[in-house]
């Protein structure tokens, strides 16, 4: 997805870097629990 700052205003690459920051949150939280049940 590629989006244009004058589209809609607001803040779309914002909201893009927190939906890839959740992503990326998602995963560490997986391979946490892959690698160290226990925890």
């Amino acid at each position: 997805f590629f989006w244009r700052g004058s589209v809609g205003g607001g803040d779309p690459l914002g909201l893009r870097r927190a939906m890839l920051r959740e992503v990326v949150e998602e995963r560490v939280a997986a391979a946490r629990l892959a690698t160290n049940p226990a925890a």
